[in-house]
């Protein structure tokens, strides 16, 4: 099971109900509405997708296999553009 943590070089702000995302290595940003922002508290918070979509399940009406699939999509995008790294 993969473990994932903040990339060293991501500077992250809330404004609102969303969370603007900032690689210092590319200087780019990456915006999360409030939906995004809640998922990368709680994998911050859990650090595996497993255990973040069951605590996800009961905060949102949707299908566990839908709302693991936006999670997973979510996570290798972030890490796509280098705000995520895998951890040990």
């Amino acid at each position: 099971m993969s473990h994932y943590q903040v990339a060293s070089t991501t500077l992250r702000e809330t404004i609102d109900d969303e969370m603007v995302l900032l690689n210092l290595d590319s200087g780019e940003y990456f915006g999360l509405d409030a939906n995004g922002r809640r998922f990368f508290e709680v994998l911050c918070e859990h650090s595996t997708i497993d255990d973040s979509v069951a605590c996800l399940q009961s905060e949102y009406d949707v299908d566990s296999e839908r709302l693991a699939r936006d999670f997973r999509e979510l996570v290798n995008e972030l890490l796509e553009h280098g705000l995520l790294e895998r951890s040990k």
